[in-house]
């Protein structure tokens, strides 16, 4: 005769520690993601950019480093400043030259999305190419890390179901009754 169903064969998971872990990869996923859209959007703007003149707003040093914040307004009537791949607009920007409130500089934006803009330098090209490295630095940094995880927890599964004496921090077999 079959013995009744029995749980305790059955590899069953510590919930808080899933929730983290789950929590962790979606923001992996999302800093990957972010990077991979802000290289878009950098190499849109140095492949696809157009000059416009903006005016400088304000003026600041943060950590012995120049800043200003801009705005410019297209042919439509629209309005922008300096903004971010997550939204943010307004945003302090690094501007190497001197410049004070009201005075004009050029601004590179992408005409299909005016959001995504730089100030004008002398080694522009440069500074936008140095960002798509940094963007790259973190698509791998934040990828891998997620794959590692991943990785990791396919590796503690498979453990633990081989070896049912595995003590694993995430999975647990459950003692019978």
């Amino acid at each position: 005769m079959k013995p009744a169903f029995n749980n305790s064969t059955y590899i069953k998971f510590r919930p808080l520690c899933v929730l983290f872990i789950i929590f962790i990869q979606v923001i992996l996923i999302y800093l990957t993601a972010n990077g991979v859209t802000s290289i878009i959007d950098e190499y849109n703007l140095l492949h696809y950019g157009e000059q416009v003149t903006a005016k400088v707003t304000n003026v600041g040093v943060y950590r012995g480093v120049k800043r200003i914040k801009y705005s410019f307004r297209l042919d439509d009537g629209r309005e922008f400043s300096g903004s971010d791949s997550t939204g943010r607009e307004n945003l302090w920007v690094r501007y190497p030259k001197n410049v004070i409130i009201s005075s004009k500089i050029k601004v590179l934006y992408y005409p299909n999305n005016p959001w995504v803009n730089n100030p004008i330098t002398n080694n522009n090209s440069n500074s936008i190419t140095r960002d798509i490295y940094n963007d790259v630095a973190v698509i791998i940094v934040f990828g891998s890390a997620s794959l590692i995880i991943f990785y990791l927890l396919i590796i503690d599964y498979r453990k633990i179901h081989k070896n049912k004496e595995f003590k694993s921090f995430l999975w647990y077999i459950p003692k019978d009754k």
